[in-house]
């Protein structure tokens, strides 16, 4: 990890101790605000039905399957808001753009329409801190928890990595903070980039 941003090292999970342990601090947390820095361009989702008629080429009913989410993605974001939380989502994109980037894009702007905060960052932003490996995907709960998400190498969530500890969670913040008021909202990027269009496999 480069010398600017702390190694984010703690206490290992395994998948469903990593979901049960955020879902607890989550809604309990006495910060308002959380983040998310994603950086992958590819996942594997086989929990998530319309991920898997995207993976089956069946773009029409991928797309069809999200818009039948959207009254789970608002019943979401309105607990967030009841609550006086949100989430701030940094999702890095390149190009050209991944098939998997442009599902799961279309999954975001839907949740953005809710009230989601989601902007799109460019690779450039974060050249220098990517000399020797890419960075991970975090999540970080206020200023209390932060997780090291980790993936099989097909892209499948496998667990995570929980560090409490502060240094490390502030130089996170930091970080995120700053790579997310660099990007562009994603309304505006979807609009350029996405709208039309399908992954090239997909009918």
């Amino acid at each position: 990890m480069h010398e600017s941003l702390a190694e984010l090292s703690g206490v290992r999970l395994p998948l469903d101790e990593y979901f049960a342990d955020f879902q607890q601090r989550f809604w309990t947390s006495r910060v308002p605000v959380s983040w998310k820095f994603e950086r992958q361009q590819v996942f594997a989702e086989p929990g998530n039905q319309s991920w898997r008629a995207f993976n089956n080429g069946d773009w029409n009913h991928a797309l069809e399957i999200l818009r039948e989410r959207r009254p789970e993605v608002a019943d979401y974001e309105n607990r967030l808001k009841e609550r006086g939380m949100e989430v701030r989502r940094a999702r890095v994109v390149e190009q050209p753009i991944s098939g998997y980037l442009m599902w799961e894009l279309n999954s975001l702007k839907i949740r953005q329409e809710y009230g989601g905060r989601i902007r799109v960052v460019q690779p450039d932003a974060i050249a220098d801190l990517e000399k020797d490996e890419i960075l991970p995907e975090v999540f970080i709960i206020g200023d209390e928890a932060a997780y090291r998400v980790l993936y099989d190498t097909d892209g499948t969530a496998n667990g995570a990595i929980l560090s409490t500890d502060k240094p490390v969670i502030e130089s996170w913040l930091r970080f995120v903070g700053r790579v997310y008021e660099s990007g562009e909202e994603l309304s505006t990027f979807f609009d350029r980039e996405i709208t039309g269009r399908r992954p090239c496999h997909a009918a």
